[in-house]
């Protein structure tokens, strides 16, 4: 992601900013419960678990167009070993998935009712 990107964007084209609130309020816990559980997999190398664990967290984010890091889950998804098992690619993704969320919850604490 990019400094000028918000993942906002994506989503206040057609939302309302309640309805915008609303969504990023039940999908947040979501996203944060999916990388947890993604990370977990990924840890102790069940890679079945974690395709799965990718396939749902790319489908999450998929609302916010981050196509950067649903490659990475793309790459986990179809089990590319040379990727995932490359130095520091866990740390990288897990990164760039607490960035999302945190830009997520900087909209959520800037506009809540």
């Amino acid at each position: 992601m990019n400094s000028e990107y918000s993942p906002i964007d994506s989503l206040s084209s057609f939302l309302t900013p309640a309805q915008l609130v609303k969504f990023l309020q039940k999908a947040v816990p979501d996203l944060k419960l999916r990388q947890s559980s993604l990370q977990l997999a990924l840890e102790k190398q069940q890679w079945e678990v974690a395709a799965k664990q990718a396939h749902d967290l790319k489908s999450s984010i998929s609302f916010f167009k981050d196509d950067s890091l649903a490659a990475k889950l793309e790459s986990i998804e179809t089990g590319n070993d040379d990727v995932i098992k490359s130095p520091g690619f866990i740390e990288s993704l897990m990164l760039q998935c607490q960035q999302l969320i945190d830009r997520l919850e900087g909209y959520l604490s800037q506009n809540q009712p």
